[in-house]
């Protein structure tokens, strides 16, 4: 798993979070937090660079992910999995 990716990943996810908060005027509501997350699924490569980005790990992706939808209450397939 790559540590600074994953970095990259929580502050992309909490700025799509604050994004989808404002544009939808929804701020206790999951939706918000559910388009982030589709967000952060189609973001294959590091957001923060518009040239030569660096193509994002798929397992720490994947490690991302499901901890997103563990604590949304989507999936627990989190706590089962191996992680490095």
């Amino acid at each position: 798993m790559n540590r600074e990716q994953l970095v990259i990943l929580e502050k992309f996810h909490a700025a799509c979070v604050r994004f989808w908060k404002e544009f939808m005027e929804e701020y206790d509501e999951p939706e918000p937090y559910l388009k982030a997350l589709e967000d952060v699924k189609n973001c294959k490569t590091n957001p923060y660079k518009a040239h030569d980005a660096e193509t994002l790990d798929p397992r720490t992706r994947e490690y991302f992910i499901k901890r997103c939808e563990m604590d949304l209450g989507l999936s627990d397939d989190f706590k089962d999995m191996e992680w490095e």
